[in-house]
This record gives C-alpha cells, structure tokens and sequence, in this order.
C-alpha cells in the first residue's frame, strides 16, 4: 500500500430538529462515546475568490494552519495540509478572507470504529463584514438556521 497523499473524508449533512436529535442520541448511545471537549464554539475564516469559485468547488482549508504558510510562510508540520494549501493557492487566484461562520458543535465518536465521528451543529451563525477571528464576540452574527440542529 502506498502513501496516501490526499486527504479523503465522506460526510454526510442533515437539518433536523431538536427531538430528532435526541431521539438519534437515544437510539445509538451505546454505540458511541462523547468527544472529550463537549460542547465548543467553532469559528472559521473562509477564503475565496471575489465569485466565490473556491466556497461553491467545496474546498476548506485550516484557517491557523493555512495563515501562517499564506503570510509568514511557515511550513505546516503535516505535509497533506501543506499540499492542500499550495494546490487552491496556485489553483485559485486573488484568495482573501469573504466569510466568518461559527457554530456550536457536539461531537462524538464511535467506540469500535475510530474513523467515524457524528458531530450536531446549532446556533450556527456568519458575516461577511469584520472578518477577523478575534471580532468573535463583539460582533453581532445572523442566525442560519432559526436554532435547529445541523447533522
């Protein structure tokens, strides 16, 4: 078996309600185990193209990570991300930050199989103005989708 050189990831998205997600939780709780942060905040910086070419080709890059190797040019450790990051920067042209999203996730794992993670999004949020990470609490987001779960 060779090296794996791209990263490869299935997911699957679903909107569903509140009842449905612990109805879900209830049904495979015995299966599963929480991820040992719990519940967090997860904020992201999206860069794309003034068309936004790169956000509808559904490409995400690691915002820290990505950061230091656009402007400080420090290598990232992990090699994939580091071949990521050059492909979309050579693909795409005149990438700049468009999109804050954050949402609050749970997160959980699999007891048997240490490649599946379910995690439930809520409260999930975006501006395209004041695109800086720091500005996270002091800037007022819209709601996306009225309080319900994202699976």
């Amino acid at each position: 078996m060779g090296i794996q050189t791209i990263f490869e990831r299935t997911e699957k998205k679903y909107i569903i309600t509140v009842k449905q997600r612990r109805q879900l939780l209830e049904k495979i709780r015995e299966y599963i185990k929480a991820d040992e942060y719990g519940e967090s905040t997860v904020c992201s910086l999206y860069f794309d193209t003034d068309d936004y070419r790169l956000i509808r080709n559904s490409i995400e890059k690691p915002y820290s990570t990505a950061m230091d190797y656009v402007n400080d040019g420090i290598m990232p450790n992990d090699s994939q991300i580091m071949r990521e990051i050059d492909w979309a920067m050579h693909f795409y042209n005149g990438l700049k930050p468009q999109m804050f999203i954050a949402y609050d996730r749970t997160a959980f794992y699999s007891k048997t199989d240490f490649n599946l993670r379910i995690t439930f999004d809520k409260n999930v949020r975006f501006r395209t103005d004041n695109l800086e990470l720091s500005a996270y609490a002091t800037v007022t987001q819209r709601n996306m989708n009225g309080g319900r779960y994202c699976a």
